[in-house]
């Protein structure tokens, strides 16, 4: 099951994407995109067939039973933190400002794009200069705001904390509107406090830079800071991220030949990244947390409980009201990322032995899932209003392929019928010939299971994700790959090494409310 090295390069020196570009490029009288203005998706198989199901009968009823159970159990050693890493990283991927499913097929180049650029934090920063974002930063224009939580009197806990995202306290619509440079970054509380911990890392490291004469190369100090922090940030993904979800031997291939000179013709976000393979957090989500010493199983006579996924939809000013009509987060719901992350090793940091595992990557999904159809109410048809039956249906109006075909244009071996057939959705499965031609999204699934357990993807899941990523941070303009022999230089751990855990301890949001 060896993947073709032509296949790889092709992937990566653009040798396909020519042709995707030619697709991706017909214009939609409606909805046309600037491909001047916007980073346009694309297809990363444009001579593969669309799989697109006569009948959506089939995707709707795989995707209910999806959530349905039985639950697989969770990740053996995944921290749960990665689940909404992984959810910060899509969204500075991309913004697809649909809000329904279409009605009918249309191609990707036809999708109302959101971004400018990739992995060179917009979700953080905003399109544009920090002039043309003010609500965004400090007076000096250098610092990013920082939102502060409600005071509160429960236990030790009688102040409130620089740990909630700014709010827009003047909007008479929703006073509770976080000033970000995504929005969609404050639709669940583990997300905005993984965007907060971005907001106080760039702060942190103004600070640094502000101290360091032999950083200033004639930039502004928020340039020099932004580029710096927008590195680690991909190193992060390449070296923290990345290798904890898909086969390390397939990341590798990727680098190597992302190292070269060679690249892709021109730069597009991939609808099987997008919609298929980076899709995989949707799996991994848990039905409870383990949240902080005020959100967490009960201990003895305590009156106790945990966060459970809901609860993180409430807590917002997204989605949400701050659970009770509050306009800025309640101190005790501030995370414990100790309980999220593994800070083994770290001075001073202790995990929390209740810790939360992500949910093994398989194609079965929180049942909790089931109860989220109010958030999915721009969804018109009713019979969609579910996460992983919009995962589906989109998949299929967008025009996806195969999983088997995308196996077979890699080089690989695909799954065969009897190994798609192994599980609780034989029926399903046998009743719409998905054994045989497979949603994307859902191959992709089942083979992170068949190959590693749910441990981490398979081979074509790893082979999407770790070419797009490699091409995306080639095309920064902060890139890491501008100089081959670049480290990073603001781990705590070890200086030339980077990962999420270094990120919260410089940014000083481990655990603001202690253990």
């Amino acid at each position: 099951m060896q993947s073709s090295q032509n296949e790889i390069e092709n992937l990566m020196t653009g040798t396909n994407t020519v042709r995707v570009q030619a697709k991706a490029a017909r214009p939609s009288p409606a909805k046309s995109v600037k491909s001047r203005s916007v980073l346009p998706f694309g297809y990363l198989f444009p001579d593969l067939q669309p799989f697109r199901p006569a009948s959506d009968d089939g995707l709707v009823k795989l995707g209910r039973a999806m959530i349905a159970g039985p639950d697989l159990g969770e990740h053996p050693n995944l921290p749960a933190g990665y689940t909404y890493l992984a959810q910060f990283i899509a969204h500075d991927v991309s913004f697809d400002k649909t809000k329904d499913i279409p009605k009918t097929p249309i191609q990707a180049g036809h999708v109302e794009q959101g971004r400018t650029r990739a992995l060179d934090l917009e979700s953080l920063y905003g399109v544009g200069t920090p002039e043309q974002n003010k609500h965004l930063y400090e007076s000096d224009l250098t610092h990013l705001v920082v939102g502060s939580t409600s005071l509160v009197v429960e236990g030790s806990v009688s102040r409130s904390y620089h740990n909630d995202l700014p709010r827009n306290h003047k909007n008479p619509q929703n006073p509770r509107e976080a000033l970000i440079g995504d929005p969609r970054n404050d639709e669940n509380l583990a997300l905005a406090q993984i965007h907060l911990a971005f907001l106080r890392f760039h702060n942190k490291v103004v600070d640094v830079l502000s101290q360091d004469s032999s950083t200033d190369d004639g930039s502004t100090l928020f340039e020099r800071a932004r580029k710096k922090v927008v590195q680690h940030f991909q190193w992060i993904i390449l070296h923290d991220f990345l290798p904890k979800v898909v086969e390390e031997s397939v990341l590798r291939e990727a680098i190597n030949v992302g190292s070269r000179k060679n690249k892709w013709k021109k730069l597009f976000v991939p609808i099987e990244f997008s919609l298929a393979a980076f899709r995989l957090g949707h799996s991994m989500l848990r039905d409870t947390y383990e949240w902080n010493r005020f959100k967490q199983s009960p201990h003895r006579s305590e009156r106790l409980r945990m966060a459970e996924l809901f609860d993180l939809f409430r807590f917002t000013g997204l989605h949400g009201n701050m659970g009770g009509g509050g306009l800025v987060l309640p101190t005790e719901w501030i995370i414990d990322w100790t309980r999220f992350f593994d800070f083994t090793g770290y001075n001073g940091v202790v995990n929390n032995p209740k810790s939360n595992r992500a949910r093994r990557i398989d194609n079965t999904l929180a049942p909790s899932l089931k109860g989220f159809q109010n958030f999915l109410g721009h969804i018109s048809n009713p019979d969609f209003r579910s996460l992983p039956v919009v995962d589906l249906v989109r998949g299929s109006r967008l025009g996806l392929p195969a999983g088997q075909a995308v196996a077979e244009k890699l080089g690989l071996t695909p799954l065969s019928p009897a190994e798609l057939l192994v599980g609780p959705h034989r029926d399903i499965l046998k009743a719409a010939e998905f054994h045989k031609k497979t949603p994307l999204w859902y191959y992709i699934l089942k083979e992170a299971d068949a190959y590693h357990s749910g441990t981490r993807l398979g081979p074509v899941g790893s082979h999407i994700l770790s070419a797009t990523f490699v091409e995306l941070i080639r095309a920064s303009r902060n890139s890491i790959f501008e100089k081959p022999a670049w480290k990073p230089d603001l781990g705590q751990k070890e200086r030339d090494q980077m990962g999420m855990t270094d990120l919260l301890v410089l940014a000083e949001a481990v655990n603001p409310l202690g253990s």
